[in-house]
């Protein structure tokens, strides 16, 4: 199944964006517990304290640890078979700028305490957010009419449609996929009622590219197909959307 969009756009920093989260995740086998010795919390320490002057909890694999960035307002994860690193609007100016130097610890994480050359799978995700407020008629009824006015015509009669997740059902409203080789995208668009803020919702348009399909992902060399993964993103994004809001988005 061929990626959905056909031309390569120049990749570029909205004016009047609706990101709302940046992930990142490595997924990796899982290890028993003779793998969390005393010579793997030495690497964990001598690692914590040189990236991020402090030492955490010796407690893995049973309970998952976090370090918080609060100049960046986001949040490394670390679990058996997973690292992960959460980005929030506030303090991101762009993948290359803001992503990219906390996946490098991701990835030092890998290889200096795991001992690890390769992932299972790498995870690029990127949640969009347009909230609608004042909504004085039914929410499906004001959701179908803004359907056409948010997405692009391609997007919303696109046949490649997948199966939800049990999670994800009664929550979207569509999903989308398309694999190529060794990499999948795909793109989930939801409905989503705003806690403690009465006639209101958000509209998310969640997309996500994932790599290691057939085979793993070798860790050396990958900042550069991670910055085509995630053009791969803003590619399939811009398919997405109608273009009257790209041109809203880029300030015109």
């Amino acid at each position: 199944m061929a990626w959905p969009f056909t031309e390569e756009n120049n990749h570029r920093i909205y004016k009047n964006t609706t990101l709302q989260n940046v992930v990142v995740v490595f997924e990796l086998e899982q290890q028993d517990a003779r793998f969390y010795d005393n010579s793997f919390y030495e690497r964990l320490d001598k690692f914590t304290t040189e990236k991020f002057s402090l030492k955490v909890e010796h407690a893995i694999p049973e309970k998952p640890f976090q370090i918080h960035n609060a100049k960046l307002h986001s949040f490394f994860q670390f679990a058996n078979g997973l690292v992960a690193v959460v980005l929030p609007r506030e303090g991101y100016v762009s993948f290359e700028d803001t992503a990219m130097p906390q996946v490098r610890r991701m990835r030092e994480y890998v290889e200096e305490v795991l001992c690890e050359k390769s992932v299972k799978r790498v995870h690029l995700r990127k949640i969009n957010i347009w909230q609608i407020v004042d909504v004085k008629e039914n929410p499906q009824e004001v959701l179908n009419k803004l359907k056409p006015v948010l997405f692009s015509k391609p997007f919303l009669t696109s046949t490649n449609h997948i199966e939800y997740d049990p999670n994800e059902k009664g929550v979207l409203f569509g999903k989308l996929g398309w694999s190529e080789g060794n990499e999948s995208i795909t793109a989930r668009t939801a409905y989503v009622p705003v806690k403690n803020k009465e006639d209101a919702f958000n509209i998310v348009l969640d997309v996500e590219e994932s790599i290691g399909i057939n085979e793993k992902v070798i860790i050396e060399g990958m900042s550069k197909d991670l910055l085509k993964w995630n053009h791969h993103l803003f590619n399939v994004f811009q398919w997405s959307l109608n273009n009257e809001v790209i041109k809203t988005m880029e300030g015109e």
